[in-house]
């Protein structure tokens, strides 16, 4: 979990934290043989999916708002996530 749990969670809600929790134990749980191919469906500005790219995982966001979309592609840039889409 370590440092991207801690950007995940500095700026988020309980909620989000306790779901980043077990999303991040079940990605670690799954990942033990190399990176994963995540879906963010409703992704939005990309909470998760940076988090998750920035760890090496390929995420894929789908989302129905271009403005979610345009903040994503800022985060991605800033984050130096290559892995997301």
């Amino acid at each position: 979990m370590g440092d991207q749990t801690a950007r995940v969670g500095a700026g988020s809600t309980v909620r989000t934290a306790v779901i980043w929790r077990g999303l991040q134990a079940e990605i670690d749980r799954r990942a033990a043989d190399g990176p994963l191919r995540v879906v963010d469906v409703g992704g939005g500005s990309g909470g998760f999916a940076v988090p998750l790219a920035c760890q090496g995982h390929h995420v894929s966001v789908v989302d129905p708002s271009p403005n979610a979309l345009a903040t994503l592609s800022r985060r991605v840039i800033d984050a130096g996530a290559s892995r997301t889409v």
